[in-house]
């Protein structure tokens, strides 16, 4: 999928699972519960809010991440190769579950003004 700007309308009919997204947009979206294993470059995320979501052996090749809240999210074995992290809450649930990083490797990204982001560095 290239050049796509993803809205709210669009997420039930989208499969989530081992695809390829290059330089899309997703913008204001309200994500809860989905399970994610796909690949992302140069794509940006704004103003997005992603509850419970999975985030399984996912690669992000230099997106850009602002304003994004991720509430008891789990990401595990995902790479983030230099990407950026603007204004970007990384934080508990409402059982209170923080989110989670098993196995997630960051090689080079830039993280400004964010909280709870606890990938390790490669």
């Amino acid at each position: 999928m290239k050049h796509r700007l993803f809205k709210q309308n669009d997420l039930k009919s989208e499969d989530w699972d081992e695809q390829y997204y290059k330089y899309c947009e997703f913008n204001g979206l309200d994500m809860y519960g989905l399970d994610i294993g796909s690949d992302f470059v140069s794509c940006e995320f704004i103003n997005v809010e992603w509850y419970w979501g999975l985030f399984n052996i996912s690669n992000f090749m230099q997106c850009k991440f602002t304003n994004c809240v991720f509430r008891g999210t789990s990401f595990s074995g995902c790479r983030f190769v230099e990407c950026e992290f603007l204004d970007c809450n990384f934080v508990k649930d409402n059982l209170g579950s923080g989110c989670s990083f098993s196995d997630s490797i960051d090689y080079g990204s830039k993280v400004i003004n964010c909280t709870g982001y606890g990938v390790r560095k490669g």
